[in-house]
């Protein structure tokens, strides 16, 4: 079967002719949802159980594919070093655990419970237990510090906590102080004795245990509360419901399924090497890893393999053995594995799609991956957490050809416009503010009307607070974040098109730009470079480079170049906040130093 990077307008526009009509496997129609008409899929999963079931059941066009070219079996689901999880093993699991979550702790619908672990098989058995009983998951930050999990356990009142052990050890004082009973993950002893381990949790095995209990949540209840990442000031809890998962999973099983449906008349032909596999290189508590990875692989039998940390020679290896077709990770992962020394030591053919979200691709890099590859994979993904990763998608010929776009709207459901400060939608090429409407969209902000009311605008468009403009064919283009601007004597700079231009210095691996305080005209243009492995780079060179790309006053005045990789925060990306902060303190220090 043809890779999903490789679909055209025209199999495109046919495919959501066939698949989204009345009858087909993706029919989409309109429902009203908490007062405002959206278009949406007309038959769903009733709910996220439902959807959960989707990796077992047998039913289904796609997969009675799968089982035409691949055997009638029990498809592998996770796989953690040496663990290996099916579909059916883990929806097991997963209903034990929910059985006993609710007996013990007394969990029932609309309860909270937090998570707060790297990625383990058991974040997603939890995850799963939690919202197939109608409860609530709430994925915690696993790189904060004791602060800041005490702020989201304040905030989001779980009633009971999964942690391993760094997270169980930095918690301890506030779940005391809390009152909150917790589930040691990965460890043989619990901190304290009157807690339990997850293995003693699920010891044994009660007959009723092998399905889920019998609570079916309402497909617009509660699902989870997902943390942003805070990088424009305390984290807000998104609240998502099950039909915002749904909708993103579907939305993302769409065009595999779709391909497969339009050939359905000689599926023999189009028989892809090897059962769908797909890598996990990011966090399960970012919005990315927990939709792309996870979640979106129910409907399409896919085994999803999971990284303990981010490693590219490791995701290299892992490709080549469990011949891992699908790729998504931020754009700094895709760039760091396409350029590690050693690529051409694995056998990465069976690589379909590298796709980069959460931030934006440097475009220079689209058509250097491809060089290096010896093939076009690369695919670009734009979503927030609050619009549960669901915006635009960008592969094919055209993300070649318009490499400094995120793609358009995605099908069949998503729609965007740009408005001005004022709401107002602007025409083709006008630069405002980038929204987006689909039933993905985040339900609210936990605990916080204003900010709810704040990103909302009449209808139900989601503000993105992302500066950008659509062309005349419906491709969005991101110039910015709104709040990321830096304003020198009046005029606004886009840091992006400044790291845009950095990126085109062949010696430049790196790059972030960022404001800094000045006197006389409010901000001034920062930069921080990092240099190739064994490349040297001087300011000079690197300011008469930008000399013929950029308007002089876009050119940083202050430059600092380095060998060791940036700063990133928990979901990889570039930690510009904290480079900051970092730079302005270098340089208070240096005029401390230098008073007389």
């Amino acid at each position: 079967m043809p890779p999903i990077t490789v679909i055209t307008d025209e199999v495109r526009e046919r495919m959501i002719r066939e698949l989204t009509g009345p009858g087909g496997p993706f029919e989409v129609g309109e429902e009203i949802i908490r007062g405002i008409p959206y278009r949406t899929f007309k038959i769903p999963p009733r709910n996220l159980k439902e959807m959960y079931r989707q990796g077992t059941e047998k039913g289904s066009f796609y997969a009675q594919v799968l089982g035409r070219w691949f055997g009638d079996r029990d498809f592998e689901f996770i796989v953690y070093q040496e663990e290996r999880y099916t579909f059916g093993q883990t929806l097991a699991l997963a209903a034990r655990l929910a059985w006993r979550i609710r007996e013990r702790y007394g969990i029932r619908p609309g309860d909270r419970v937090a998570l707060a672990m790297r990625n383990y098989p058991e974040f997603c058995i939890a995850f799963m237990a939690v919202t197939a009983m109608g409860a609530v998951a709430v994925p915690l930050n696993a790189w904060w510090e004791g602060p800041e999990l005490e702020y989201g356990l304040d905030h989001s009142e779980p009633r009971l906590v999964f942690a391993d052990p760094p997270r169980a050890q930095r918690m301890i004082p506030f779940l005391q102080r809390l009152k909150i009973p917790w589930v040691l993950v990965r460890s043989d002893k619990p901190p304290l004795a009157d807690e339990v381990t997850y293995e003693d949790l699920m010891a044994g095995e009660e007959p009723w245990e092998k399905d889920f209990p019998p609570e079916e949540p309402d497909i617009d209840d509660d699902a989870y509360i997902m943390y942003t990442s805070g990088s424009t000031g305390r984290p807000k809890g998104v609240v998502a419901t099950h039909r915002a998962l749904i909708t993103t999973a579907l939305t993302w099983q769409f065009p595999a399924i779709g391909l497969a449906y339009l050939n359905r008349d000689f599926l023999d032909e189009v028989r892809p090497p090897y059962p769908p596999a797909t890598l996990l290189p990011v966090p399960l508590f970012h919005v990315t890893g927990l939709m792309s990875p996870f979640l979106s692989s129910f409907g399409l039998k896919r085994k999803m393999v999971m990284l303990y940390k981010w490693d590219p020679e490791e995701a290299l290896r892992l490709i080549e053995k469990e011949r891992v077709a699908h790729f998504s990770g931020v754009p700094t992962m895709t760039w760091e594995l396409v350029n590690s020394p050693r690529l051409k030591e694995f056998d990465t053919s069976s690589l379909t799609v590298l796709s980069g979200g959460g931030a934006a691709r440097p475009p220079h890099q689209v058509k250097e991956m491809e060089r290096l590859l010896g093939r076009h994979i690369a695919q670009a993904g734009y979503g927030l957490t609050e619009t549960t990763a669901l915006g635009a998608l960008h592969s094919g010929e055209s993300y070649l050809l318009r490499p400094d776009s995120v793609g358009r709207p995605s099908p069949p459901l998503v729609e965007a416009k740009i408005v001005d400060s004022r709401g107002r939608t602007l025409k083709a090429g006008e630069i405002g503010e980038i929204c987006f409407k689909s039933p993905a969209n985040m339900k609210e902000y936990w605990k916080d009307p204003r900010a709810t009311a704040e990103v909302f605008l009449e209808g139900g468009w989601l503000k993105t607070g992302d500066v950008g403009l659509m062309d005349e064919e419906g491709y969005l283009y991101i110039k910015d974040r709104a709040k990321d601007m830096v304003i020198r004597g009046g005029e606004n700079i886009a840091c992006k098109e400044v790291e845009d231009a950095l990126y085109e210095h062949p010696k430049v691996f790196e790059a972030a730009v960022f404001g800094l305080p000045e006197a006389r005209l409010g901000e001034q243009v920062a930069a921080v470079v990092m240099v190739r492995p064994g490349e040297s780079l001087r300011e000079e060179e690197l300011r008469e480079h930008l000399k013929s790309r950029l308007a002089q006053f876009k050119i940083p005045s202050l430059i600092w170049i380095q060998k060791e990789p940036l700063p990133r925060g928990a979901t990889d990306k570039i930690h510009k906040k904290g480079l900051k902060e970092q730079k302005l303190l270098e340089i208070q220090n240096r005029r401390e130093k230098d008073r007389p």
